[in-house]
């Protein structure tokens, strides 16, 4: 026979869960309302608005595919895109070959001071991106910044130029800027990775007379297949996607060549005032980012799977 305080106490768990459950979604609202209004709905709405012709304040004319169509002939876009290309050997594959290069001295304990040059590295990370471009703006300032002093120290004034004003430098210029600031991130990720080797992998191939760059080749490389995959979406989502570098230290006024295809997208919304045609931009952006994120992470998990 069953207490006579059962049915309460059963009751009073109920009520306690059904508590629980209540306040774990109140806590949840805030993130879900935010999520629903700054990232669903814009992401939906800009679909919509690539269908139409709209200067952002008067009435929208439907023209369906027609900005699609404009925008694969427009030569200022594919500018603006053989310049993204040259920002993704900057920011992509630039900090991933130079991140597993130097991840891999400080992970096998090959260099003094790793705790320091760890930290070092990541400081960019927790800098904000327009402060990183206003510092290299002053860096690569054509008569007082600092490379303009060094070259002038160093006897190579006449190599010294407007680097951010001029088309043939300023892309350089800005790319080299993006691998500053994402090196410490690479290094971060794969020096955790490697990290996870078992290292009697390493003590084995040094047995069967493996050398450095054997043991890189085929067990580093390999076992970090997840990590590279995560640095590619990362990177290449800040290559595609970001114009803060782009628009704070370049100088090169219409140079189209110069400038990414997320700052083109802006100007086209906000200084040209071709909504619509912008949105199209940003859905052909957006659609590649999907791509490449989910080919690199596909990449990436099949090591799990073998």
């Amino acid at each position: 026979m069953l207490p006579p305080f059962w049915g309460c106490d059963v009751s009073r768990r109920a009520h306690f869960r059904r508590q629980g459950v209540f306040l774990s979604y109140l806590f949840l609202a805030p993130t879900v309302v935010s999520t629903v209004v700054f990232v669903i709905y814009p992401f939906l709405a800009n679909f919509f608005y690539s269908t139409v012709q709209w200067d952002g304040f008067g009435p929208k004319i439907f023209v369906g595919l027609r900005n699609f169509v404009l925008l694969f002939q427009d030569e200022r876009f594919w500018s603006a895109f053989g310049a993204n290309f040259i920002y993704f050997v900057f920011v992509t594959a630039l900090p991933l070959f130079l991140g597993l290069v130097v991840a891999s001295i400080i992970a096998r304990g090959q260099l003094a001071g790793t705790r320091f040059f760890q930290s070092a590295y990541f400081i960019p990370q927790v800098v904000a991106a327009i402060a990183l471009g206003t510092i290299f703006r002053w860096i690569y300032a054509p008569l007082f910044g600092v490379l303009h002093q060094v070259l002038k120290i160093a006897g190579l004034e006449r190599m010294s130029r407007p680097w951010l004003g001029a088309p043939e430098t300023a892309v350089t210029a800005v790319g080299l800027i993006g691998t500053w600031a994402w090196l410490g991130f690479c290094i971060i990720i794969f020096v955790a990775g490697i990290q996870k080797i078992d290292q009697a992998l390493y003590e084995a191939a040094i047995l069967d007379g493996a050398n450095s760059l054997q043991q890189f080749f085929h067990i580093t490389l390999p076992d970090l297949r997840f990590e590279i995959a995560v640095v590619l979406v990362m990177t290449t989502v800040q290559c595609l996607g970001s114009f803060a570098f782009a628009i704070v230290s370049s100088t090169t006024g219409g140079a189209y060549g110069t400038r990414p295809v997320a700052l083109y997208a802006y100007q086209l919304a906000f200084v040209e005032s071709k909504v619509g045609y912008a949105s199209a931009v940003v859905v052909v952006l957006t659609v590649l980012m999907f791509a490449i994120a989910a080919i690199s992470l596909f990449l990436g998990e099949r090591r799990f799977g073998e």
